[in-house]
C-alpha cells in the first residue's frame, strides 16, 4: 500500500466517490484509479498471468469510462469492455483451478452459494430487463458468475481474491437493481466503493496468490 502508484489510485477513487466531478474531471478520475492499479500489477509481473490481469484491468478501465461518458447510448459497449475483462480474469485464475474432489468443504459451501446467489440474481433482474439488451446482460451475468467460481474453487491461500470478486458481484447486483428493476437511492452510492474495493482485492490477492492467509496484509 505504499507504493506511489497504488496510493495514488486509492486516492483518486476516493476523489471520484466523494467529488462526484461532472464530465470529463469524473471520467479521468475514475480511469486514472483502475489505470494506476493496473500499472502497480504491470511492475509487479512474474508470468504471463499477471499479464492478462493487467489487460483486464484495462478493460475494466474502458467499460468505466463508456458508463460515465454515456450510459444510455454506451451502455452496451461498456458491458462488452466488463465482459472482456471478466474473460480474462476468468483466464487468469484457471490454471489454479482446483477439481471438485479436492476442494475443502469449505470452498464447496462457499461456491455453492455464489451459485445460488447468482440464479437468484439472474431470475431477479431478468424480466425486468428490455429485449435489446437481454441477450447481453444474460451472457455478462453468465461470465462474471463463471469468474467468481473460478475464483471461489482456485487453490488461492489467502482469502483477498475471493472477497474482492465477491464484492465486485455485489456491486454490479446493485447496478442492475438500480438500473432495471428500481432506483436504489442513497444504496446507489456503494457501487463504486464496492466496485473498487473488489478490483483492489483482486490484484492484491493474485500479487499474493501463493502468500499464506495469515501472512497477508494490505499494510
Amino acid at each position: 500500500m505504499k507504493n506511489p502508484l497504488v496510493l495514488l489510485s486509492v486516492f483518486v477513487a476516493l476523489l471520484y466517490w466523494v467529488l462526484r466531478a461532472p464530465l470529463p474531471y469524473n471520467v479521468v478520475l475514475k480511469w486514472l484509479a483502475i489505470i494506476s492499479l493496473a500499472t502497480f500489477v504491470w511492475q509487479q509481473r512474474q508470468s504471463w498471468q499477471e499479464t492478462l490481469l493487467v489487460v483486464a484491468l484495462c478493460c475494466h478501465s474502458v467499460g468505466d469510462v463508456l458508463l460515465d461518458w454515456d450510459r444510455t447510448k454506451l451502455f452496451l459497449p461498456a458491458v462488452g469492455a466488463f465482459m472482456a475483462g471478466h474473460v480474462l480474469y476468468l483466464v487468469t485464475f484457471w490454471p489454479n483451478l482446483m477439481t471438485f474432489e479436492a476442494m475443502p468443504f469449505a470452498k464447496k459451501i462457499l461456491a455453492g452459494t455464489v451459485l445460488l446467489y447468482g440464479v437468484a440474481m439472474a431470475l431477479l433482474i431478468v424480466p425486468h430487463l428490455p429485449k435489446n439488451l437481454l441477450v447481453a446482460v444474460v451472457l455478462y451475468m453468465g461470465v462474471i458468475l463463471a469468474m467468481t467460481l473460478v475464483v471461489t474453487c482456485a487453490n488461492y491461500r489467502n482469502p483477498w481474491l475471493i472477497l474482492g470478486a465477491v464484492l465486485y458481484v455485489i456491486s454490479d447486483s446493485l447496478i442492475a437493481l438500480n438500473t432495471f428493476v428500481r432506483p436504489l437511492g442513497a444504496g446507489a452510492h456503494l457501487i463504486w466503493p464496492l466496485y473498487y474495493a473488489g478490483q483492489l482485492l483482486i490484484a492484491f490477492g493474485f500479487l499474493n496468490r501463493h502468500a499464506p492467509a495469515e501472512a497477508f496484509a494490505l499494510a
